[in-house]
């Protein structure tokens, strides 16, 4: 009598065993692949605020170290948050334009940076946007040197006035922007800063016999 043949294909314990290690298999791969693209996620996040940052800093570089003068919207302490700039133009003259930022209004955590072209009597010609993650609050944006190296106050003895020396004795300024990165899981604040100089301002205030400052000790 021929013996019995084993017989073909898996048995219901078999089936489920394999079932049950590519299941395993397929969580393991498919948490490895969420990982990757979470990193790749943030790490695009974060290269895009840092260049978005990094560019509108050069900008305003540009604009400061172009400028012939400087002025304040307002006469209060708004000069940490906004300066106009006259910046000279390669056709002659100059052109107002006026940096300012716009602080975060609650729940919002982030405030909007905008770079205004204004008309000689400082009405706006148009605004844009160049910023909408800056975080800095109730820090400063701008901060105001003098031909030294010392910071300039924003204001003056008197509530409400503005220190009359920043217009006047300005050589330079150094901007410190709070980047709160798009809403994305694992992508911290960061900073950007710069100081730079007002390269008309500077030389009128090197100049041999220019006493524009004495009356402030500068």
């Amino acid at each position: 009598m021929k013996a019995r043949g084993s017989e073909d294909g898996f048995t219901l314990l078999e089936a489920m065993v394999v079932l049950a290690i590519m299941s395993v298999v397929a969580v393991i791969a498919g948490t490895a692949l969420f990982s990757l693209q979470s990193a790749t996620v943030r790490t695009n996040a974060m290269v895009t605020n840092e260049q978005d940052a990094s560019t509108t800093l050069a900008q305003m570089a540009r604009d400061i170290r172009s400028a012939h003068a400087i002025t304040f919207p307002t006469p209060t302490a708004d000069a940490d948050d906004a300066v106009i700039l006259y910046v000279n133009q390669p056709s002659g003259g100059t052109i107002p334009i006026e940096w300012v930022f716009q602080p975060p209004a609650a729940p919002a955590a982030s405030g909007t940076l905008s770079r205004e072209v204004l008309t000689s009597t400082l009405a706006v010609i148009s605004t844009r946007a160049v910023l909408t993650d800056v975080g800095n609050g109730a820090d400063p944006v701008f901060t105001y040197y003098n031909l030294f190296g010392a910071p300039i106050g924003t204001q003056s003895q008197t509530p409400g006035s503005q220190n009359p020396t920043l217009t006047d004795c300005t050589t330079g300024i150094g901007v410190t922007l709070t980047i709160n990165p798009s809403p994305v899981n694992g992508v911290k604040p960061f900073q950007e800063s710069d100081e730079v100089a007002i390269t008309d301002q500077e030389q009128a205030l090197s100049a041999p016999g220019d006493a524009q400052c004495g009356a402030y000790g500068y």
